[in-house]
């Protein structure tokens, strides 16, 4: 539930910046989210064009396109290149909580892709790391991380420059 709350709000929080008024890097975006091979052609602007076309703007058309936000290295990229919210500067946490975050988001993917049953959630990484179990612990521990990283992104985002 955690790295879905993790998906949705960083999701959402991306396209609502643009309608409070702040303008995303569309340049780089497109530099981080196409390829070189697709930037030399001319893809960024034809996407741009027809996001235009229909009616919503080019950060709305990649967000729902091309950046996964329950993916923690994508979800990264997009706001850094978007909105230059850096999760390691801009958020003022620690790196130990953006490692949970991250670590977290690995254990759902294995539980929704291998088994919902897995009880060991890092086994392929221990040894050497210490084993980590699903219990009450862990899942309050995660509440915790996930709460303390969505209120520092949220604040970031409310520093962000508006448009007059």
């Amino acid at each position: 539930m955690a790295s879905t709350g993790f998906e949705t709000y960083g999701e959402r929080r991306f396209l609502e910046l643009e309608t409070e008024g702040v303008r995303p890097n569309e340049p780089r975006l497109a530099e981080k989210f196409f390829s070189s091979r697709e930037r030399e052609s001319g893809v960024p602007r034809t996407f741009g064009e027809d996001a235009a076309a229909e009616g919503v703007s080019f950060a709305s058309k990649l967000a729902s396109e091309r950046i996964d936000f329950g993916n923690y290295e994508a979800s990264r990229k997009a706001f850094a290149a978007g909105y230059g919210i850096r999760f390691g500067v801009e958020l003022g946490v620690s790196n130990k909580l953006l490692e949970a975050v991250k670590q977290t988001i690995g254990f759902r993917h294995r539980i929704v892709h291998v088994s919902p049953t897995i009880a060991f959630l890092n086994q392929p990484e221990s040894p050497p790391d210490d084993p980590v179990f699903s219990k009450r612990e862990l899942a309050e521990s995660t509440l915790s991380h996930f709460d303390r990283f969505i209120q520092a992104l949220h604040q970031a985002t409310l520093q962000l420059d508006r448009r007059d």
